[in-house]
């Protein structure tokens, strides 16, 4: 219902009745964004009627504000993710959401989609044209679609391309300039739970001078059990210069003495 400042209202499921939703579709133009982005959330729910997919795509290309085109991308990408791989509208839909999540601009659209392309069944073309922002400059991009990748491990589409991300993931991990980069690809690598890494884990990001990288390598080498791998551990439990790191590696020795135990 409109009110005087704009548009109030609360849905907690799908309009079913078509000229109610008809009336909060012809919402989405509005000449207040406060409008829009109300009739927006309210619709949310209701991305299983085609007309609202189409609003909603249409929409999110030519929406100026974007608190609403957030919320746009979100319903879309979450509907997207319930869908089959095989779908064409849900690769339509992907597309057009990572033609958005690639522009530096987008951050709030990156933070709003994350979640149902972490759940998103991908293919193979849509997968390569993420790995292609990993090589973005724009460090936020870069972490978006390595926190991506990561809960795609187990898809059929990484097998193709597991040796590609595993060098990108190992070059970040040790040579990139930011010490986020370093930290998020040390955690992917840890993620990939292979017994090869584990070396290259100690001599790298259990090595690096930030902080927050040498605990994401404790956290990364919970993971496994490999020979001299305790010790390494222990040695840093006691003697590295940073509490957080001491309590990390403390933490990856009681994970990996449980996991033995089991």
């Amino acid at each position: 219902y409109k009110i005087e400042f704009g548009f109030s209202v609360i849905v907690t499921g799908s309009l079913m009745d078509q000229d109610v939703r008809n009336s909060v579709l012809s919402c989405l133009v509005d000449q207040s964004s406060q409008v829009r982005e109300a009739a927006s959330i309210a619709l949310g729910n209701s991305l299983d009627f085609k007309e609202v997919r189409e609003s909603f795509s249409f929409a999110l290309d030519n929406e100026t504000n974007p608190d609403v085109k957030n919320y746009q991308a979100k319903f879309l990408s979450l509907w997207a993710s319930k869908q089959e791989i095989s779908s064409e509208e849900r690769y339509e839909i992907s597309n057009r959401l990572l033609r958005h999540v690639k522009s530096p601009e987008n951050g709030g659209l990156r933070f709003f989609v994350k979640s149902g392309f972490q759940s998103m069944k991908i293919g193979d073309d849509e997968l390569r044209k993420i790995i292609q922002m990993v090589k973005n400059t724009d460090i936020n991009i870069q972490l978006w679609a390595v926190s991506v990748i990561t809960s795609h491990f187990d898809s059929e589409a990484f097998k193709k391309v597991k040796a590609e991300v595993k060098s990108l993931l190992i070059d970040m991990a040790s040579n990139d300039a930011n010490h986020k980069v370093r930290e998020y690809a040390t955690r992917s690598i840890g993620l990939l739970k292979e017994d090869e890494l584990v070396q290259f884990l100690i001599d790298f990001p259990l090595r690096d001078p930030q902080w927050n990288v040498r605990v994401a390598a404790c956290d990364a080498l919970s993971n496994h059990n490999t020979a001299g791998l305790l010790a390494e551990l222990d040695k840093v439990s006691k003697e590295d210069s940073n509490e957080y790191v001491r309590a990390a590696a403390l933490n990856a020795l009681n994970s990996i003495t449980k996991l033995s135990e089991k």
